[in-house]
């Protein structure tokens, strides 16, 4: 008899993907797949860590458009131009690998917490919902968020926009080297 888990897993991963993207992203979907062929566990939704040059509205209702977006590394030039072609607020924003996990029970739920947590995911946590289901978000505060167009007309120079970009793809090579080093910790916990 297969029981609530099982259920919930296949029901997760046979059903349709509600990401804006519609699919798992390129630099961790061995990862995904991974975790996703271990009994206990099964993805709910990640990110491989990327970086957004986005507009936003004063109604944030209304919501944002995105001028660039990358789960890799950037160029200045790309971010320049986008800031350049709109005359709206525009802000840019790393954001790094994040994962969410449902698992089968408290003990693997903790293991893969202890694991994700010696590297370096220090704001990872579980939460166990009414019904006991056991869900784990591994992430880190490893983020970078700030305004390059204020009130619609104030803009940072095109230096500041190398600088940051230099930080921000500095910060996307550690996300991927502690990408790396989570999965072969991974394999090496559970084989």
């Amino acid at each position: 008899m297969t029981d609530i888990f099982d259920k919930q897993k296949k029901e997760s991963l046979n059903g349709i993907d509600q990401s804006k993207k519609g699919s798992f992203d390129e630099p961790i979907e061995d990862l995904i797949i991974y975790l996703n062929s271990l009994s206990d566990f099964f993805t709910t939704s990640s990110c491989s860590g990327r970086t957004i040059v986005f507009t936003q509205s004063e109604n944030k209702k209304k919501g944002c458009k995105w001028l660039v977006t990358s789960h890799g590394k950037i160029d200045a030039v790309d971010v320049i131009n986008a800031v350049n072609e709109t005359d709206e607020n525009v802000t840019f924003k790393f954001e790094a690998f994040i994962l969410h996990l449902q698992c089968r029970n408290l003990e693997q739920a903790q293991n893969m917490l202890a694991i994700a947590l010696a590297c370096g995911y220090r704001n990872s946590g579980l939460v166990i919902g009414k019904k006991k289901k056991i869900m784990l978000a591994v992430r880190q505060s490893h983020g970078l968020e700030v305004p390059l167009v204020f009130n619609d007309k104030v803009k940072v120079s095109n230096e500041y926009i190398h600088q940051l970009v230099l930080a921000a793809n500095i910060k996307m090579d550690e996300n991927f080297l502690r990408i790396k080093k989570f999965f072969e910790n991974l394999k090496e916990e559970f084989g």
